[in-house]
């Protein structure tokens, strides 16, 4: 079996998730991912979109083992879910063959980059890592318009009882560990 071959399959069998530090990685990899027959879970194409901008440089992405699809998560998620983190930069280098086996943990630059307790604000997942207080939340969000989607930032009200207040839009992302915004009154 090569290289490649055990690669994708550990990647799709296995709780690996790959690394992109740059938007630049995060298109080569997924371009990979196309060609393997590989499609975001969200049905956007792969190639239109790397949603890369939601994580920025601490996106991994990770594959379903029952499908050919595609997650993009932050690293919290990734930690909390046992994932094996590995670089972009490995992936090139295993299927050129100058790199090692994904199995290996990623090397110090990533511990360096993304401390396990980042006390920097950092974008959530909004299903899966709920907020656990009622209030405003800053939230990514995705509308439907003539059959594209368009993605938006807006303040969201959260309740736990009933959730994310109701909007056009679907709430994928909220951001957390952000200060309040002062209060302003105009007189």
């Amino acid at each position: 079996m090569s290289k490649t071959e055990f690669m994708w399959e550990n990647f799709r069998n296995d709780a690996i998730a790959v690394w992109c530090k740059t938007e630049i990685e995060a298109r080569e990899f997924l371009s990979l991912c196309k060609n393997m027959g590989y499609r975001f879970k969200s049905g956007a194409a792969i190639g239109d979109v790397t949603h890369w901008e939601i994580n920025g440089a601490q996106t991994l992405y990770t594959a379903r083992y029952d499908r050919p699809e595609i997650e993009y998560h932050g690293s919290t998620w990734v930690r909390k879910h046992g994932y094996i983190i590995i670089s972009a930069k490995r992936v090139f280098d295993d299927l050129s063959g100058a790199g090692s086996t994904p199995r290996e943990e990623l090397s110090d630059d990533f511990q360096v980059s993304l401390p396990k307790k980042c006390l920097c604000p950092a974008w959530r997942d909004a299903v899966i890592d709920r907020p656990k207080e009622d209030g405003r939340y800053l939230v990514g969000t995705v509308i439907a318009i003539g059959g594209e989607l368009f993605r938006s930032a807006e303040l969201v009200e959260f309740s736990n009882e009933t959730g994310w207040a109701s909007s056009e839009s679907v709430v994928t992302h909220w951001l957390d560990g952000v200060p309040e915004l002062p209060e302003v009154i105009v007189r």
